[in-house]
């Protein structure tokens, strides 16, 4: 699983989703690496990016 600080925004890589959260408290696993398969995922099943990654989080949301 990848590590995010507190603070960090994540958003939904799906496309039509924009659901948002944000991370209070980092993760305390020693070895997240060790466990590909945590990681955060919406509910729609895709998974959580941070906000800097996704390329639809830039611009207006408006429409």
């Amino acid at each position: 699983m990848a590590h995010y600080a507190s603070g960090t925004v994540l958003t939904c890589g799906h496309g039509e989703c924009g659901c948002r959260v944000r991370v209070e408290s980092e993760c305390g696993c020693a070895h997240p690496e060790s466990h590909p398969e945590a990681r955060y995922v919406c509910a729609c099943g895709a998974p959580m990016v941070t906000v800097d990654d996704d390329p639809k989080a830039t611009g207006s949301s408006a429409g």
